[in-house]
Formats: structure tokens, C-alpha cells, sequence
């Protein structure tokens, strides 16, 4: 992607107030759409003329936290991280992530994919959300696997199962 400027602008509403927005030049894709998009409209809002010291010291607060804002976009644009969008994806189910990861197998490598997400299922009682997936929740699935009736060799084989599912969502930037 071309360098994406990103710019914190005004835009004049009823009631003598300003509203600050994100500009981006030139446009991004929205991640969920795949339109392209220049605003992002923060919510915040400013005096146009402001009368006393109290509304003048609110606006270069308001200012100071929308140009925190635009600095951080900046900053993820650059990495290539639109995380900015992207709320929905940490609320998606990763255990249907990862059976949609197990049907793409084949063989008997299927039926080893199947019996760890049996196990993933398990764990997690039926739900995780891609948010769930944290260092500590492989430690601790590496945990519940070890106190599983299972051989050795099956426990590292879920398991990296389970880590291959991930790098994968990484890949895809379902996960950070």
C-alpha cells in the first residue's frame, strides 16, 4: 500500500460545534466491506468559538486526544494492522475457524484434525472467540491435554494441531 497519510480534520455541525474526524489520503479498503473509505468520524466534538477558559481548555484536551487517535492509526496503518475496523473479528468463534480448518484436510491427517478440535471442543466448553486466544489459554490447553487419557504423541499432535489453526488465523490477521 501506498504511504497513507492520515490527518485530523473539522467539520463545522448545528449547535456552534465541530466535529473531529480522520482523514485518509489516499482512501484504505475497509476491511469489512472492501469499499474505500477517507473518514473515520471519532465522536468527539469542539466549541466552534469558545468563550471561556473552561471551553477553550475542553477543546485543546479534545484536540490533543484526537490527535492521539490519528497518531495510533498512523502508526497501525504503517504495520498493516486495520485493527481500527476489526472488533468483529476478535468476537468471531475460533472453534468454527478451526473446524472449517479441520474439513479443509484430508486422510487420516482429517481424523487426527478432528479429534483435536474434539478435545479443543471440550476445553473450551463449546465456546472461544478468536479473543479467547491468548498464551494462556495454550498453556492451558496444553495442560488439559496432558491430564487426558491420551499417549504422548497424540497430545503434541493436537496440540500443534491447534498452533497450526492459529498461525493460520495470523496469517488471514484474524488474530494479532
Amino acid at each position: 500500500m501506498n504511504a497513507v497519510k492520515v490527518k485530523l480534520r473539522e467539520k463545522k455541525i448545528s449547535g456552534g460545534r465541530k466535529s473531529l474526524y480522520l482523514d485518509f489520503y489516499p482512501a484504505i479498503k475497509h476491511p469489512e466491506t472492501g469499499k474505500d473509505t477517507r473518514r473515520e468520524f471519532l465522536g468527539l466534538y469542539i466549541m466552534e468559538r469558545p468563550k471561556t477558559e473552561v471551553d477553550k481548555q475542553t477543546n485543546k484536551e479534545t484536540k490533543a486526544l484526537g490527535e492521539s487517535i490519528r497518531a495510533k492509526r498512523q502508526l497501525e496503518i504503517q504495520a498493516g494492522n486495520f485493527g481500527f475496523f476489526e472488533q468483529n473479528k476478535k468476537e468471531a468463534d475460533f472453534l468454527e475457524y478451526f473446524e472449517r480448518c479441520c474439513n479443509k484436510r484430508h486422510g487420516s491427517n482429517q481424523s487426527n484434525w478432528k479429534s483435536a478440535y474434539k478435545y479443543l471442543y471440550e476445553f473450551t466448553e463449546g465456546s472461544c472467540k478468536m479473543s479467547d486466544v491468548t498464551d494462556t489459554f495454550l498453556d492451558e490447553f496444553k495442560e488439559f491435554l496432558s491430564v487426558q487419557d491420551l499417549a504422548v504423541n497424540s497430545c503434541v499432535s493436537y496440540f500443534n494441531k491447534l498452533r497450526s489453526a492459529i498461525k493460520e488465523a495470523f496469517a488471514q490477521r484474524l488474530l494479532a
